[in-house]
């Protein structure tokens, strides 16, 4: 009967070491925390908006302001651009981004299409942005026609147009964003290569493997 007694004694005064060792031993300090702003940073976020490919058709603007879209082709250009009363030139250091699009009307009621229906923002490898806004210094055209279109679609009426964007000589653009209204989400569409019809003999450089 002994035994026991030694051993419950000796399991007590290990518990009572322990728990003074554990008493004793410092508390780790917590790390301080990082403080995150609560506030949200403008100019960070990016358009609202999809990634879009050439060729697919895309919808734009809402309700009585929607626009069926399709890209259908680009290409680089050093050549002028005539209209009834005009005639542009790019500078030998300048070049046009030409794009040529399908527009249809996908309302119940006639929609008008002028030089303010779309925005095309034509992004460069710099990140640098080109803009055309429909203000009358470069063109908005029916294919075919040199004149500015100024009408209204009917009811699933689609038309091809023409239009275009100055930009650097060397500019390379991997991604154009087409807007319709302010309070809708944007087209980016993201070019491949190929996707855009390089600059023409004699003009391109033979070295430049982007044909830019």
């Amino acid at each position: 009967m002994r035994r026991p007694i030694r051993l419950l004694a000796f399991v007590s005064m290990l518990s009572i070491f322990t728990c003074a060792a554990f008493a004793s031993a410092p508390k780790p300090k917590k790390k301080p925390s990082k403080t995150i702003p609560s506030h949200a940073v403008k100019g960070t976020a990016q358009m609202a908006g999809d990634n879009a490919r050439i060729g697919e058709t895309y919808t734009l603007g809402r309700g009585n302001s929607a626009i069926n879209f399709t890209l259908i082709g680009a290409e680089y250009s050093p050549y002028h651009i005539v209209q009834p009363t005009d005639a542009y030139m790019p500078r030998k250091d300048e070049k046009y981004l030409m794009l040529r699009f399908t527009l249809q009307n996908p309302n119940h009621t006639e929609s008008n299409v002028n030089w303010s229906a779309l925005k095309f923002t034509a992004v460069d490898s710099k990140d640098e942005n080109h803009e055309f806004t429909g203000n009358g210094s470069l063109y908005f055209v029916r294919e075919g026609l040199h004149e500015l279109f100024d009408a209204s679609l009917k009811p699933g009426q689609k038309v091809v147009f023409q239009s275009a964007i100055l930009l650097p000589f060397d500019a390379v653009v991997p991604k154009l964003i087409v807007k319709r209204t302010d309070d809708a989400p944007v087209l980016r569409i993201l070019f491949s290569k190929g996707d855009i019809k390089p600059v023409p003999a004699p003009f391109a450089d033979p070295k430049d493997p982007s044909g830019s």
